[in-house]
């Protein structure tokens, strides 16, 4: 009976050894090591694992598989920081910050992780904390070699002097709690440094970005500032390519890092025309700048990103505004603009020069509140104009719309197979939203979403790619509205509103003169 016993035990041990999941110590103090034997924890029981780690634990680690694309084996910081001996409940997720410690570094940790209940329990030694700082970055020429630039303290600032920096390079500040990484520090809004100034900082900031020159570093991370001074003049730095990314013409263009408009380089300065569309379900584009274009849809890790100093800053006509190293975006009303971008000043110029239409399309429907139980806004079913050049015609039939006395309408490319789906194609419409039209007067549209409001009845409409424009021409009131007789000269209509040149047997909307009537042709 013993002996089955211990068998029993045995094949349980082996069972659950077999089952559990593997989970790593990673942070500052080894470097943040994927899989570091050292710091492999040991299945002891059902969810729980020990780790007896020979050496100094600090502040600034996580848990892992050993990977960081599982979210659901990254066990990151919960509330406040791990006292020694209470369990701590960490969060799960890679979005996780990293778990602090209250003493800041342990010897030899005995450290218990438990994974039913999400709680880390460490014991050990506290350890004497000696915390200092270095720049950490590609300087002096941006080389993809990343290394320490000492500071040195005095009076709790800590300080280099005559860094050179050859090329523009990237750097952020690390806080060592005994040689160890414990936190990322890097800028809290302004990120280029281009010159004599005060930065304010913060933990996992934006990296900072500094142009070629000789500079003094003076960081304080009481007050969390970085203060830079420099040694003579600092060149003005311009990268050598700029795009505008964002909410930029077309279906698969908005916020696409493979996708953006090149300005051109002329000195220090960019310039070159964009045209700026709605942001989904909003009054306005958003775009910012990146000096390089990825070649995936998804990936935004390439080239420097230069934004807006605050997120969603509002540009308009004939306004200058700086712009700072980062990926903070402006919003701008749709239209096309002349942009000018300035790196001797730091500073964005755009220039409204019009509504946003680029030539005539092959194809062009109108689409809307049009007369029939499933025509109202059914992205499958739009009139088709006919094309002579840029300029499209036709005869439509507008209803209208739910509890309303106006019928709506817009235009689109392309109709959909869906009567639910609105993505093909590309869509015009007023240059505001629900313009009312009147009969034989110009309206400009652009390209978009809104939409005119009209009388219903049955209208005569040319749009004119050449100058932006629309006018219609009321013939009659809606269909619903014609009796029925006859007369002479007739011109013929289906019931939608399309002319017909040689009617075939059916029911036909006739216009003789000043008269309109239902015919049946036989």
């Amino acid at each position: 009976m013993k002996k089955f016993y211990f068998f029993l035990v045995a094949l349980v041990l082996g069972v659950m050894s077999a089952s559990a999941a593997d989970y790593y110590l990673i942070g500052g103090f080894n470097n943040w090591t994927l899989k570091d034997s050292k710091a492999k924890f040991t299945a002891s029981g059902a969810n729980e694992y020990v780790l007896d780690f020979q050496g100094q634990l600090t502040s600034g680690f996580k848990i892992n598989d050993g990977t960081w694309s599982n979210d659901n084996a990254n066990f990151g910081a919960g509330a406040g920081a791990l006292e020694l001996g209470v369990p701590y409940t960490y969060a799960v997720g890679g979005s996780t910050g990293n778990i602090n410690l209250a003493a800041g570094a342990i010897d030899n940790p005995h450290i218990v992780l438990n994974t039913a209940n999400k709680t880390l329990t460490i014991s050990g030694q506290e350890a004497e904390v000696v915390v200092s700082y270095d720049i950490w970055g590609n300087l002096p020429n941006a080389s993809s070699a990343w290394a320490s630039t000492e500071l040195v303290e005095n009076n709790g600032v800590w300080s280099a002097n005559n860094v050179q920096v050859t090329a523009a390079s990237d750097f952020g500040i690390r806080e060592l709690t005994n040689g160890a990484q414990t936190a990322w520090i890097s800028a809290a809004a302004t990120a280029t440094i281009s010159g004599n100034g005060t930065f304010s900082c913060m933990v996992e900031g934006t990296n900072f970005t500094i142009v070629p020159g000789s500079y003094n570093f003076a960081f304080d991370p009481a007050a969390m500032t970085l203060t830079v001074t420099t040694n003579g003049d600092v060149p003005v730095y311009s990268p050598e390519t700029l795009y505008v990314i964002g909410d930029l013409i077309g279906t698969t263009t908005h916020w696409n890092p493979s996708y953006g408009i090149a300005l051109t380089k002329d000195g220090d300065k960019f310039t070159g025309v964009v045209d700026f569309e709605t942001a989904f379900a909003n009054d306005y584009g958003y775009f910012s700048l990146c000096t390089k274009l990825s070649s995936s849809s998804d990936d935004w890790s390439v080239g420097s990103r230069y934004g807006a100093t605050a997120a969603d800053t509002e540009i308009s006509s004939d306004e200058t505004l700086p712009f700072v190293s980062g990926d903070l975006s402006w919003m701008i009303l749709p239209g096309s603009y002349n942009v000018t971008v300035d790196f001797a000043e730091n500073t964005i110029t755009v220039v409204k020069l019009g509504e946003v239409v680029v030539g005539a399309p092959e194809t062009l429907y109108v689409i809307g509140d049009l007369r029939g139980d499933d025509n109202h806004w059914n992205p499958s079913y739009g009139v088709a104009l006919t094309k002579d050049g840029d300029v499209f015609s036709g005869t439509i039939d507008i209803d209208t719309a739910f509890a309303n006395d106006y019928g709506y309408f817009s235009f689109c490319t392309e109709l959909s197979a869906d009567a639910e789906d609105w993505s093909v194609g590309t869509r015009y419409g007023a240059t505001e939203a629900d313009v009312e039209v009147e009969s034989g007067e110009y309206y400009d549209f652009m390209r978009g979403e809104t939409s005119w409001k009209v009388l219903p009845g049955i209208y005569d409409i040319t749009v004119d790619f050449g100058d932006n424009t629309i006018i219609l021409s009321k013939k009659v009131d809606s269909v619903a509205n014609i009796e029925m007789g006859n007369d002479a000269a007739p011109v013929y209509y289906n019931l939608q509103g399309v002319r017909v040149e040689e009617p075939a047997n059916g029911l036909y909307i006739v216009v003789r003169g000043d008269k309109v009537a239902k015919e049946i042709v036989k």
